[in-house]
C-alpha cells in the first residue's frame, strides 16, 4: 500500500499532530483510571464500616480478584495490539472480527475460571491464610462475585477494542458512571434503607455486579448503534481460530506481565515482613500513594499502544518515533515533578497515611527512596505498551520478567538483608534506574529498526 492510500484509510491516530494527539488521548484515559480508583476505594471505604473482620475478609479476596482479572485485561491487551494495527492498515472489518472473537474467547475463558473459583474457593483463600470465621465472610463476598465475573470480561473486552480505535469519550463515560453507580449502591446494598435490608458484605459483591452489569449493557449498545464496531454479521465462526491465534499471540505473553508483578509484589511484602507490621503498612501505603503518582503515565501507556498500532498498520513509521520522543520527555518531566512532590512533601503525606510513630518513619524513609526510581519505572510501564504495540509481545514479557524479579524481588532480599526494610525501599529505587536504562535501550532500537521505506509526514 502506498502513502496515499494510508492516509484516507487509516485510523484517526495516523494523522494531525502527534503531541496533541497523545495528549487527547491520555487525558480521555486518565478519566477511566482515576474511576477505577474510585470504584475500588468506595467499596473499601463501606466494607470498613462493617468492622476489621469483614475489611479483612476483603482483604483476601483482593488477590485472587486480580489475578482473575489479569488474565482478563492480558487478553485485552492483544485484543487493543491487533484493532489498532487493523484499523491503521484500514481494515474495518478486521477490527471487528478480532472485536468479536476476543469478547468469545474473553467469555469462554472467564467461564471456565469461575467455575473453577467456586469448587476450589476454600482451598484458594485457606492457602492465603484465612480461619473458619474468615472463610464465612469471604463466602458472602467471592459467591457472587465469581458467578457475576463473565458479565465483567465483554465490557471490558470492548473498551479495548474502543481505545484501539482512537475511542476514548466512551469508555471514560461509562467506567465513570459505573464507579457512582456503585457508589449509590454500596450503602444501599450493604447496610440497608427502612425496610429494605442490607446484605453485609454480600451487598458490596451485588453493588459491583450491579454497576458492571450497567457496563455491559452500555458498551453493548455504543458499540453496535453508535460505531457499528460488534455485531453478530461479524462473527464468522470459520475464523474464530485464525482470531484466536493472532490475539493470543500477544495476549498471553501479556497475560503473563501482569501476572508477575502482583506476584513480585505478595514476595516482596513477606520480605519487608520481617521487619514488623509497621513496615508492611508502611510499604502498603507508599504503594498506594504510587498508584496515584503513576495515574498519568498509565493513562499515556494505554495511548501509546494504540497509537503505535494504528501507525504500524498504516506504515508511518516516523510518527512512532516522534510519539516515543515525546513520551521519554514527559517520563522524565513527570519523574522529576513527582520526586519533589515525595521528597518535599513526604511528611505531611505520611501523617496522612500513617497513624503510629514506627510506621510513620518507615513511610518517610519509603517516600526519600522511592522517588530515585520514578523516571526508570515510567520508562518500563511505557515500554511494556510501546513494545505490545509494535507487535513484540515476548520482548515486552523479558521486560516484565526483568521488572518484576530483577528491579523488585532480588533487590528486596539484598536490601532486606543488608539495611532492613529501609534497605528494601533503597535497593528497589536504585534498581529501577538500571532497568529503566535497559527498557530506553531495547524500545529505542525496536522503533529504529522499523523500516525506513514509507516516507510519511508528521
Amino acid at each position: 500500500m502506498n502513502s496515499d492510500h494510508k492516509n484516507s484509510t487509516g485510523g484517526r491516530l495516523t494523522t494531525g499532530a502527534v503531541g496533541p494527539t497523545l495528549v487527547r488521548m491520555a487525558l480521555g484515559l486518565l478519566g477511566g483510571h482515576a474511576a477505577m480508583i474510585a470504584f475500588n476505594a468506595t467499596d473499601t471505604y463501606f466494607v470498613s464500616q462493617l468492622g476489621h473482620n469483614e475489611l479483612a475478609a476483603m482483604a483476601f479476596t483482593f488477590p485472587v480478584i486480580m489475578v482473575l482479572l489479569n488474565m482478563v485485561f492480558g487478553l485485552g491487551i492483544g485484543t487493543g495490539a491487533m484493532v489498532a494495527k487493523a484499523t491503521g492498515e484500514g481494515n474495518p472489518d478486521l477490527a471487528r472480527r478480532y472485536t468479536i472473537h476476543a469478547c468469545v474467547i474473553n467469555l469462554c475463558l472467564a467461564i471456565s475460571l469461575s467455575a473453577i473459583g467456586l469448587l476450589s474457593k476454600r482451598w484458594i483463600f485457606m492457602f492465603l491464610g484465612a480461619d473458619e470465621e474468615t472463610l464465612k465472610l469471604v463466602n458472602e463476598y467471592m459467591v457472587p462475585w465469581f458467578l457475576g465475573f463473565p458479565f465483567f470480561v465483554i465490557p471490558m473486552t470492548i473498551n479495548n477494542a474502543l481505545r484501539a480505535l482512537g475511542e476514548v469519550k466512551y469508555p471514560t463515560i461509562i467506567m465513570s458512571t459505573a464507579a457512582f453507580l456503585n457508589f449509590l449502591l454500596d450503602p444501599l446494598l450493604i447496610f440497608g434503607l427502612g425496610k429494605f435490608p442490607g446484605f453485609g458484605l454480600q451487598g458490596a459483591a451485588l453493588a459491583t455486579i450491579g454497576s458492571r452489569f450497567f457496563t455491559l449493557f452500555a458498551v453493548l449498545y455504543i458499540a453496535e448503534k453508535r460505531l457499528q464496531l460488534i455485531s453478530v454479521r461479524n462473527f464468522e465462526v470459520p475464523l474464530i481460530f485464525k482470531s484466536a491465534k493472532a490475539l493470543l499471540r500477544i495476549g498471553i505473553p501479556a497475560m503473563s506481565s501482569l501476572l508477575l508483578f502482583p506476584i513480585a509484589i505478595n514476595i516482596v511484602t513477606g520480605i519487608v515482613a520481617r521487619s514488623g507490621n509497621a513496615a508492611v503498612a508502611a510499604y502498603g501505603a507508599g504503594g498506594k500513594i504510587d498508584m496515584l503518582a503513576y495515574l498519568p503515565i498509565f493513562a499515556l501507556s494505554n495511548a501509546l499502544l494504540a497509537f503505535y498500532g494504528q501507525n504500524l498498520g498504516a506504515g508511518k513509521y516516523e510518527r512512532i518515533r516522534e510519539g516515543h520522543r515525546l513520551s521519554m520527555r514527559f517520563a522524565l518531566c513527570w519523574g522529576l515533578l513527582m520526586a519533589c512532590m515525595y521528597i518535599f512533601l513526604r511528611h505531611p503525606l505520611a501523617g496522612i497515611f500513617a497513624k503510629d510513630a514506627e510506621t510513620y518513619n518507615y513511610l518517610i524513609s519509603y517516600m526519600l527512596w522511592a522517588p530515585m526510581g520514578f523516571f526508570g519505572a515510567n520508562i518500563i510501564i511505557l515500554g511494556f505498551s510501546e513494545l505490545n504495540g509494535l507487535h513484540k509481545p515476548l520482548m515486552s514479557t523479558a521486560m516484565s520478567v526483568m521488572r518484576s524479579f530483577g528491579l523488585v524481588v532480588i533487590p528486596a532480599f539484598i536490601g532486606q538483608h543488608l539495611f532492613g526494610a529501609v534497605g528494601v525501599f533503597a535497593a528497589q529505587g536504585m534498581g529501577t534506574i538500571g532497568g529503566g536504562i535497559v527498557c530506553f535501550v531495547i524500545v529505542n532500537y525496536s522503533i529504529k529498526s522499523l523500516s525506513k521505506g514509507t516516507a510519511v509526514h508528521i
